[in-house]
């Protein structure tokens, strides 16, 4: 099952990213339905993230993990809350860092899946 800390490494960006995303229109609409799905939504990807800090090592699932989920989140600002024209050029040069540093650790990761 080489795959499963994968998928639990996809699930946990979707949780995370989501639980940003929603956490940023609570403080928009403060609708108290939001803050506790933003509270529940955190919780099980603490829970997601743990299982594939365990697979692969915590400084290598840090930098997948954190890497992924600040790129999902700058995508959805950028596309879904149109944030795209107030981004100037340097945080589009960080992306293609960011990108290039996931890149980098998933391909020159040590293998732990085995610990």
């Amino acid at each position: 099952m080489r795959f499963l800390p994968w998928l639990f490494l996809v699930v946990c960006v979707v949780l995370s990213s989501g639980a940003d995303t929603l956490g940023t229109l609570y403080w928009k609409k403060q609708h108290r339905m939001l803050l506790l799905v933003v509270l529940l939504i955190g919780s099980l990807s603490y829970v997601a993230f743990g299982y594939v800090g365990h697979r692969f090592g915590l400084s290598i699932a840090s930098s997948l993990m954190n890497g992924i989920i600040a790129l999902v989140s700058i995508l959805i600002g950028l596309i879904a809350l149109a944030e795209w024209r107030k981004v100037p050029w340097p945080v589009y040069a960080g992306m293609v860092l960011i990108v290039t540093g996931i890149l980098l650790v998933a391909i020159y990761r040590p293998n732990m899946e085995d610990t």
